[in-house]
């Protein structure tokens, strides 16, 4: 059995960016991946975080985690419903350190995609390791014989 697809919303501030790595690390158990994996999308996730609060905290506004596994592609969104902030909001540091956290998610899974002017983070992995849970058969007993024929 797929789990079902993640979408919580959490408001934009890093106590609530810890509640969303918990949540993550949630559904991630439910896919059954190897450790490496699981730790790797975790890092990833970590860096996405990180930019939408870096992005959203001072506007007390709110962030959305989705996660969705299709088949074996495995695409998870953050958006950060506050605004992106102009040339004054950006700190004073050289646009190659910026985009750090953006190298080390592109380093960790398949594709990273920014959309709606950077407020959105798709990050997608191949998790072919994925094991899909099946339903638990009932327990033979002594009362049911065995089909015949």
């Amino acid at each position: 059995m797929i789990p079902q697809p993640l979408n919580v919303r959490f408001p934009s501030t890093p106590r609530h960016a810890t509640r969303a790595r918990q949540a993550f690390r949630v559904y991630l158990a439910l896919l059954h991946l190897d450790a490496r994996m699981e730790s790797d999308l975790e890092s990833a996730i970590g860096e996405a975080l990180a930019n939408v609060i870096e992005d959203a905290y001072a506007q007390e506004t709110f962030f959305e985690l989705r996660c969705n596994l299709d088949h074996a592609s495995l695409t998870i969104e953050i958006e950060n419903h506050g605004r992106i902030g102009g040339a004054e909001h950006k700190l004073d540091r050289p646009d190659a350190s910026r985009d750090f956290g953006l190298n080390i998610m592109r380093a960790l899974v398949d594709d990273v995609t920014l959309l709606k002017d950077g407020r959105l983070i798709r990050l997608q992995k191949t998790v072919k390791g994925a094991k899909r849970r099946r339903p638990r058969r009932a327990a033979k007993t002594a009362a049911m014989p065995e089909p015949t024929g």
